[in-house]
């Protein structure tokens, strides 16, 4: 009370020196005539307050001392900041009333109008918010094209209104506009928004039917088919549309980009490179180009990009973490650690750390790398599981199973039934002959959680590869491959267990879509035997021989080789 009472003491003596000993006849209340030298110290009061609880980031007290203030003086200027900072505050109440304070005195002012819009929806006052929305749509003719306007709705109701009211309005308010590509883009964007993806795709396809050259509608469509897990029509829509529109910079973008989620690898740098030429000082570009080069195995490729980056004085934590990637690669240990300790911010900051352990384990002892990861700060539960997981795997690629072996069996007493440590102790398990084990973690996953396609995966290889169980086996990959088609690692477990049951043409078609995406040591091992079987033994061993030479240290392919004699 005591400090509410000095400020304002203090507001007025401010109010009264600012007046320079002259008092401001002016009304308040009048609309637009607010000022600081205003005789009522209460709405100066309740102004100064609102400041204050926004610089100490209490934006709900400020929202309700900026309303006290808009309903004081009818003053827009802050009836525009009380309704600015309420919505952020997300006080829809409060917003709605200083909004309607600031309409009544600047009826024609478009912000306003499109806050009430939104507000009113909020509020569920459809109809009003209907009334407003389509006052907005329909003025201005001279100013602005009915398809700028279009657009600009469709932002306003993306980034603030609830979704399902939303698509409802959006519903009514392409009325009589049915053959706009604008509107039809703007009803798909809302539909797409509140999951109705059948409605936003119908849409989509208008939208791009009515304006062919246009580079947004396409890609929305190609959105919309994303999320519904239509992938081939996807990447067929997009292929189509860059045949009659080579120039199209940002659909060739968004198309390499989902080429490279796709994991197909080849095809997303092919168009990377073309992007590259046209944009060549584009950040994002420059490093997918370094990402697929290291894929390939070609680091100083993938160096030389990262440093064009670097030169453009666009290097950021990505950047930097990436050549530490490569730097570890190429076995520059010290290199490698320099870069990672780089990394101070970001997504990357962690992966940094670990990555530091990963060195240490290379270029020093796993006692140095353990004792490293171990001090890793972990603010988290799951960073902390993180953190640890990371640490098996340092004994794993320490060749220590029996000792990572048990590292995850006691972590299990912490983490009970945790899904990501059981997957860890299976593989660890299959390697030590402990295939009942194995067996039973997986099979534990996959029955609490049906869509872990790792798990499915793990599961049904070890049955192909360590057991006579090839039609479970089957079935357990064939729901992996359902949940993630372009994945080659399951592409190559359905190879070798098409080859287990005998059917090697089968085996061959999903061996061989494998290796177009990836080069892998035990890929190429079970490839290799295929071709042998098939009769085609000049060729096995060509691809074998190419792949001893970057695989060295793959187990399956030297077993491999050495079975055939090689």
């Amino acid at each position: 009370m005591l400090k509410k009472l000095f400020i304002a003491f203090l507001l007025v003596t401010l109010s009264a020196c600012a007046s320079n000993g002259k008092r401001d006849e002016t009304r308040v209340g009048e609309p637009g005539t607010f000022t600081t030298g205003s005789p009522h110290a209460d709405a100066i009061y309740n102004v100064l307050v609102a400041e204050l609880a926004l610089k100490r980031n209490l934006p709900e007290i400020a929202a309700q001392y900026y309303l006290a203030a808009t309903k004081q003086t009818k003053d827009p200027v802050i009836a525009g900041l009380a309704v600015r900072v309420a919505t952020f505050a997300k006080d829809d109440a409060a917003a709605l009333e200083a909004a309607e304070i600031w309409q009544q005195v600047e009826p024609e002012n478009r912000e306003v109008l499109e806050y009430l819009g939104v507000l009113y929806l909020r509020n569920s006052q459809f109809e009003k918010a209907k009334s407003i929305l389509v006052r907005l749509l329909e003025e201005e003719a001279g100013k602005t094209t009915l398809s700028s306007r279009f657009l600009g709705m469709g932002a306003l109701l993306q980034r603030e209104a609830d979704p399902t009211a939303a698509h409802e309005l959006a519903q009514h308010l392409i009325k009589g506009h049915e053959k706009l590509a604008e509107a039809q883009y703007f009803a798909a964007s809302i539909a797409l928004r509140s999951g109705k993806k059948e409605m936003a795709l119908e849409h989509a396809t208008v939208a791009v039917k009515l304006n062919k050259k246009w580079d947004q509608a396409i890609i929305l469509k190609g959105r919309v088919l994303e999320t519904m897990e239509r992938m081939d029509e996807t990447l067929k829509e997009l292929e189509n549309f860059l045949k009659k529109q080579a120039d199209a910079h940002e659909v060739r973008r968004y198309y390499a980009s989902v080429l490279l989620n796709e994991r197909q690898y080849k095809q997303a740098r092919s168009q990377y490179e073309i992007l590259v030429v046209k944009m060549p000082d584009d950040p994002d570009i420059l490093f997918a180009l370094a990402v697929l080069a290291y894929e390939f195995k070609e680091l100083d490729e993938a160096q030389a990009y990262l440093e064009q980056v670097d030169q453009l004085g666009k290097r950021s934590p990505r950047e930097t973490y990436f050549l530490g990637q490569i730097a570890e690669e190429k076995k520059e240990y010290d290199r490698a650690i320099e870069w990672y300790s780089r990394v101070h911010r970001g997504q990357y900051a962690l992966k940094a750390q670990l990555r530091i352990g990963a060195v240490l384990l290379e270029s020093k002892s796993l006692e140095a790398a353990r004792k490293h990861v171990q001090q890793i700060n972990a603010p988290t539960e799951q960073i902390k599981l993180e953190i640890l997981r990371f640490e098996g795997s340092l004994i794993k690629d320490a060749k220590e199973y029996g000792q990572a072996f048990d590292f995850y069996s006691d972590l299990l007493d912490d983490f009970k039934n945790n899904p990501e440590i059981l997957y860890d102790r299976a593989l660890i398990a299959e390697r030590l002959d402990k295939l009942d084990l194995a067996v039973k973690d997986l099979s534990y996953i996959v029955k609490q959680q049906a869509d872990n396609a790792a798990a499915l995966n793990a599961l049904g290889y070890t049955l192909a590869d360590r057991t006579d169980r090839l039609d479970e086996a089957l079935g357990y990959i064939k729901r992996a491959l359902e949940l993630q088609p372009n994945d080659p690692a399951i592409m190559d477990s359905m190879g070798w267990v098409q080859y287990r049951l005998g059917n090697h043409q089968d085996a061959l078609k999903f061996l061989q879509q494998a290796m177009d995406i990836i080069e892998d040591g035990e890929v190429s091992a079970h490839f290799g035997e295929v071709l042998w079987q098939l009769g085609r033994k000049d060729e096995a061993k060509k691809v074998w021989q190419k792949a001893a030479k970057k695989f060295s240290d793959s187990k399956t392919l030297a077993n491999t080789m050495k079975r055939f004699g090689l």
